[in-house]
């Protein structure tokens, strides 16, 4: 992998877990919804690590790169949660920031599993060298989430507990996902250059 691709690689985790904070916000809605929609952290760690063709080199950049995309995720977080963090005694910002990622620890956890794993599984199929593979995985991903997010509310709310708020970021992501498959389908897709 090339210093370039390994600087997109760090400042593209960067800016979504940064920008991923912003949006989550502290409101919940739509903004919430979307903050917790779970397949672009998936992604984080896939797509960079298509780049590395090799199973363990992929595992080692999807982790660091889902860890960096979560300790910006939490300094955007903390942005958008100033005034509500009772920061009477003027604590400094890192202070604040260490606060909220200790409170939110268990995403770290499940980060270093889904970081190695879907990075490995990127790497692994990087080694095919077909986009088509990669793209098809992404749009399986993104359809996925939303059918099991939504017929699981509709299993829970046959026994009482109601479809949640929010579903259009759900369906949102379906439907980008199926336009991802679409264009799969299309063809256009050639194994990528050596």
């Amino acid at each position: 992998m090339s210093l370039r691709r390994g600087l997109i690689i760090v400042l593209g985790a960067a800016a979504f877990g940064f920008l991923g904070g912003l949006v989550h916000g502290n409101n919940g809605g739509v903004r919430g919804t979307i903050g917790n929609i779970s397949t672009p952290w998936l992604l984080v760690a896939l797509l960079p690590a298509w780049w590395t063709r090799s199973v363990w080199r992929g595992a080692a950049v999807g982790t660091c790169a889902t860890v960096l995309a979560l300790v910006t995720f939490y300094v955007g977080l903390t942005i958008t949660m100033l005034g509500h963090l009772g920061n009477e005694n003027g604590q400094p910002f890192m202070h604040l920031v260490w606060f909220v990622t200790k409170a939110n620890k268990v995403w770290f956890e499940a980060g270093l599993v889904s970081g190695p794993l879907f990075g490995a599984f990127g790497g692994l199929l990087g080694k095919t060298r077909r986009r088509g593979i990669l793209v098809a995985v992404v749009a399986l991903l993104l359809v996925l989430e939303p059918v099991l997010f939504l017929y699981g509310s509709a299993v829970l709310g046959s026994v009482g507990q109601g479809p949640p708020d929010e579903t259009r970021p759900y369906i949102g992501e379906a439907l980008i996902g199926v336009v991802v498959a679409a264009r799969a389908l299309a063809g256009g897709y050639r194994r990528r250059p050596a």
